[in-house]
């Protein structure tokens, strides 16, 4: 947090938003989706958390609110929360020059971005499963669409592939899908389990 003058007002070091800084979120989800999966959701309370400390004024608006691109008017910068088709991307940093996407990976030289490595992170566990002597390894996954017109690529889903491929071990390989949500993980789960088949030893 910013510490402060012998007048209580705040003194921003060099890098922190001054003063009177508008802060814009734009998230993908709905307000309803957030609430039934809470990785967006917790990553705004935290964005919201750090505003509040530090008196940056904020903005929030959903892509599916129809006034979207009004609420984000006049402001200093923005962060972009989820999966944004290419044509939202490229609009918003027409738009805005401080901007900052999470979660998303975009290929531009000029656009930051926050990711996590999905990809090394499931090589990883799937690391860890091999050498549990896991070899009937299932895989649960979700279906995306950004802004809800662009099939995302899970690299997740391209890592165990990739993995059950190079360990020769295909004739193991199953892939479920539903959505990002409980209910659909549990719904995945239910199917494997009441499939018939001979089940995995183990699930990524």
């Amino acid at each position: 947090d910013p510490a402060a003058d012998s007048n209580g007002q705040s003194i921003h070091p060099p890098g922190f938003p001054p003063a009177g800084f508008r802060l814009g979120i734009l998230q993908w989800f709905s307000a309803e989706q957030e609430i039934q999966d809470d990785y967006y959701l917790l990553i705004r309370k935290g964005i919201e958390d750090f505003c509040r400390r530090n008196d940056v004024t904020l903005i929030r608006a959903y892509r599916s609110d129809t006034d979207y691109k009004k609420l984000l008017e006049n402001i200093d910068g923005m962060i972009c929360i989820g999966k944004f088709a290419t044509d939202d991307v490229n609009d918003l940093i027409r738009k805005q020059k401080n901007l900052l996407f999470v979660d998303m990976p975009v290929d531009r030289p000029t656009v930051t971005t926050l990711t996590i490595d999905f990809q090394n992170a499931a090589k990883e566990a799937m690391d860890y499963l091999y050498q549990l002597s896991h070899r009937r390894i299932t895989y649960i996954g979700g279906v995306e669409y950004a802004s809800g017109k662009e099939l995302i690529q899970d690299p997740r889903k391209q890592a165990y592939h990739e993995y059950m491929t190079a360990h020769g071990l295909n004739e193991y390989e199953q892939i479920v899908e539903g959505a990002f949500t409980a209910a659909s993980g549990y719904k995945c789960m239910t199917e494997i389990l009441s499939s018939g088949k001979e089940l995995p030893t183990a699930i990524l």
